[in-house]
């Protein structure tokens, strides 16, 4: 038996429980490999084709970018210095590079799994190939905005609640002064 497209809560309410355990332990799968396979499956009828797995290639790379932590896409950027790496030259002709072994080197297992994968999918014998691309595809990516803790000192510095005063005579913001510790209804009990 196969879950092909049968829903699982069917098969457990014709078969029972212990069919359904045996369809999803013969069937386990990464969601990510579900779903770098269906950025794979529109180029299925091209693969064939001269151009059809470096299409097929690009479509899953671009997957694997988005499912990347952002510190990893963020050591990618570093190490590619935001600029796509080329992997063959005008004569077409292979071409070293450098940033590949630090990239490989920060990414998650899980993502290694899914580029090796994607390569012996679309028959590419060189991993690194697949590699460059998903660092390309990083880098074709808006970086990720900074947190909002990231943005509220720049914030309270500029703008909120308004723009800061400046001192009469002087051009920079008046000094803040530090708050002195514990509450105002504390400090207000203590003056009474």
């Amino acid at each position: 038996m196969t879950l092909s497209g049968r829903d699982p809560a069917q098969i457990m309410q014709d078969d029972g429980a212990p069919a359904l355990t045996a369809v999803l332990g013969t069937q386990l799968q990464p969601l990510s490999a579900v779903v770098i396979d269906s950025a794979i499956s529109p180029w299925e009828h091209r693969l064939d084709e001269t151009d059809g797995p470096l299409l097929a290639m690009r479509s899953a790379a671009a997957v694997i970018a988005g499912l990347l932590p952002t510190d990893t896409a963020t050591v990618i950027r570093r190490a590619t210095a935001g600029r796509e790496l080329a992997t063959v030259d005008e004569q077409m002709r292979p071409i070293a590079l450098p940033e590949l072994p630090d990239i490989a080197r920060g990414l998650p297992a899980g993502i290694a799994c899914q580029i090796a994968r994607v390569a012996e999918r679309l028959g590419i014998t060189d991993y690194s190939d697949v590699l460059a691309e998903v660092a390309n595809a990083v880098t074709r990516q808006d970086p990720p905005e900074p947190m909002a803790g990231d943005r509220a000192p720049r914030l309270a510095g500029t703008s909120f609640p308004r723009p800061p005063q400046t001192a009469p005579g002087r051009a920079e913001p008046a000094a803040i002064r530090p708050r002195r510790p514990g509450s105002r209804a504390n400090r207000a009990s203590k003056r009474r």
